[in-house]
């Protein structure tokens, strides 16, 4: 079989590391700028002194004489070339300034990297990775950093999620892709393979449900890889009472343990061999009578919750390494989605939903588990592969899809059709994984299967033991301002600092209920004249339309300004979705983004009596001289300056709105 390797031996480094930056100017000959752009890796987390973990910040510096716009493309190289065989580590907008990219929690350093070069392009991606002779900048990966041997390989297996037999008549290839990816994994010597759910769509389409089952079973049976070695999931397609028993009857095994016939819930158990851990997967299944309930309603019965838990009781104290199949991933937590709300179909954790809780506390409890879903489709580029919620939970892995991936593009809203780089179409769109247990390690290396090239924000490393943690520490962002609060002492914003720490409180609210939106019932009073555009990391909010990043609070400028000059990628604003009242303040400056840029968000509470002269510009979308939507109140607003984007419109683009008074707007398309 296949064997990883990773540097065994001492592990001596700090915990936190960062090394020197090298440039193109001294490593190859080419003419050295003056100053020339630099590159720092500092490695960060649990691991950070551990080999193989890649987990940490990028840092690049532009040099004099630097381009300042299009992409920095990062990626991994053996210290001369670049690793050919995977795709770029990350990319980053190049602003012309001091930028950062942030290497997730979980990823893993390839196999016989030994450093990371950093390129300048006009797109976000390329086909082909370049010679090193184009770098700007490159920087070494510690030795004792670097991925060596994990020892010997005690078992392996593929994953796969919605595999959606209905997309073949949408131009997708999904018959194809499902048989490639098959033989992918028979060539890679996997053992077995999970697929995570949505084998099918629903009943009504052409085919009919049975045909979509019967043609699924027609690939595995005429694939390279054993038919009796794939072991599926029941998504939320195909799924209603009726149809559950559908999984079973055509794509059940002899292997599987159900508690009752035709279940779609049920476990598989392998035996390890001798002084290796037995292996363990759970299959659970959302209790659901439509498409999109995941998010509405509780998605577990108490009879399986009560089969689940005895699961997690029996073999959680055992040497097994546990993976669950839970098809929905969950809202705003762990992986597969992107944070602030990306997808909504998600599984929700609400007081309302007693088993969707109960789960939740069972896997705070059970951490060694891995948790794999897909559903939402997100391609593996997107980075939303992994988490353990600082510790607090079990691993969760998301899985993107055979089919169709789908990517948030340039933007920050999920695109269906699109996984980041190319359309979907017949012949391109489609990843997995492998995954190999080892000892102390379980590997999981991504794939795009249309190219054959290894995705690094897939590729990930999870010690068989979990950590302990309680969780990412709770941040009281009020404490750091002067004031409690209340109308009689509101909170002061009196620095850049401040509004700086306003703008994370922002972006750190994900609540849907607006007495948990940040700042509700609070008022802040700002003091002086603030100056953002020198501020380090300043970028403004990212709000977007599925995000919940909110102020509910009374925000009253106090006839002061905020002086900004954000560009950035996505929807910037400076102000996120107000349910509350923002007045008196004026906005200066300039916000550049790319699909949409605007004073405020959306607006579902006031702005009164306040000036924006901006200078707005939307590379891809749209440019809006007050805020994106209006649902209740504007009324004394001057607004002036230029608009650049493929709509612009001096108010907003949507007034939805109860009241709208007194607005003036001196604005340039």
């Amino acid at each position: 079989m296949r064997k990883l390797f990773v540097r065994t031996g001492a592990f001596l480094l700090s915990a936190v590391i960062g090394f020197g930056a090298f440039t193109t100017g001294t490593m190859f000959g080419t003419s050295a700028l003056e100053t020339p752009t630099t590159v720092k890796y500092v490695f960060t987390g649990d691991e950070a002194a551990v080999a193989g973990f890649a987990q940490g910040t990028i840092t690049i510096t532009p040099g004099a004489g630097q381009t300042n716009s299009g992409y920095y493309l990062i990626y991994f190289t053996d210290g001369k070339n670049v690793l050919t065989d995977y795709d770029e580590l990350g990319w980053v907008a190049n602003t012309g300034k001091e930028v950062t990219f942030s290497v997730g929690d979980g990823w893993m350093i390839p196999v016989g990297a030994k450093g990371i070069a950093v390129f300048e392009s006009d797109t976000r991606f390329v086909d082909n990775a370049p010679s090193m002779d184009k770098a700007v900048a490159v920087a070494e990966i510690p030795a004792a950093k670097q991925t060596g041997d994990f020892g010997t390989l005690h078992s392996s297996f593929g994953v796969l999620s919605d595999t959606h037999m209905n997309y073949e008549q949408h131009d997708r290839g999904a018959y194809k892709k499902l048989e490639d990816s098959l033989n992918f994994f028979a060539k890679e010597n996997m053992e077995y393979v999970v697929i995570t759910g949505d084998a099918t769509g629903d009943r009504g389409e052409t085919p009919d449900l049975e045909a979509q089952y019967e043609k699924h079973l027609q690939i595995l049976e005429a694939s390279d890889f054993p038919a009796d070695k794939v072991y599926e999931g029941i998504g939320n397609h195909g799924n209603t009472p009726a149809d559950a028993k559908l999984l079973d009857t055509y794509l059940g095994g002899e292997d599987e343990v159900h508690p009752y016939q035709n279940s779609a819930y049920f476990y598989v158990l392998k035996k390890g061999d001798a002084g290796e851990r037995d292996t363990l997967w759970i299959f659970a299944a959302p209790e659901i009578s439509a498409p999109g309930e995941s998010a509405t309603k509780d998605n577990f019965s108490k009879t399986q919750m009560d089969w689940i838990e005895g699961l997690l009781t029996t073999y959680g104290e055992t040497e097994t390494n546990i993976f669950m199949c839970i098809h929905a991933p969950f809202l705003n937590y762990g992986a597969g989605d992107k944070k602030n709300g990306g997808y909504t179909a998600c599984i929700t954790f609400k007081e309302d939903y007693p088993q969707t809780m109960r789960l939740k506390k069972l896997l705070e409890t059970h951490k060694d588990v891995i948790v794999m879903s897909g559903h939402t489709h997100v391609t593996f580029y997107d980075g939303a592969n992994y988490s353990d919620e600082y510790n607090a939970f079990a691993r969760t892995v998301h899985t993107g899809s055979s089919s169709q991936p789908c990517g948030y593009g340039d933007t920050t809203t999920l695109t269906r059709s699109y996984d980041g780089r190319y359309t979907v179409t017949p012949e391109y769109g489609s990843e997995g994984y492998t995954v190999e247990i080892y000892e102390d390690f379980i590997v999981y290396t991504g794939y795009n299967f249309s190219t054959g090239k290894k995705i690094p924000a897939a590729c990930l490393i999870l010690p068989v033991k979990a950590y302990g943690g309680e969780g990412k520490p709770t941040v009281d962002y009020t404490a750091a301002f002067e004031g409690e609060g209340t109308q009689e002492s509101p909170y002061l914003i009196q620095t850049e600092e401040d509004f700086a720490t306003l703008t994370e409180a922002f972006n750190s609210s994900v609540s849907t209920v607006e007495s948990e939106m940040f700042g509700h019932g609070k008022y802040f009073l700002q003091t002086a004249d603030l100056d953002m555009t020198g501020y380090e990391g300043y970028e403004g909010t990212h709000a977007n339309g599925n995000a919940k990043c909110f102020f509910a609070g009374n925000y009253n400028g106090n006839g002061h300004s905020i002086t900004v000059a954000i560009n950035s990628d996505g929807q910037r604003s400076v102000f996120p979705y107000t349910y509350g009242v923002l007045c008196n303040l004026a906005i200066y400056g300039s916000i550049t983004a790319e699909s949409s840029a605007q004073p405020v968000r959306t607006l579902y509470g006031a702005v009164i009596n306040c000036i924006f002269e901006l200078d707005l510009t939307a590379t891809a979308g749209l440019a809006n001289g007050i805020l994106y939507s209006n649902y209740t109140f504007l009324y004394n607003i001057y607004t002036s300056g230029t608009l650049v984007g493929t709509e612009c419109n001096p108010v907003a683009a949507n007034l939805s709105s109860k009241t709208v008074g007194n607005l003036f707007h001196n604005r340039t398309n």
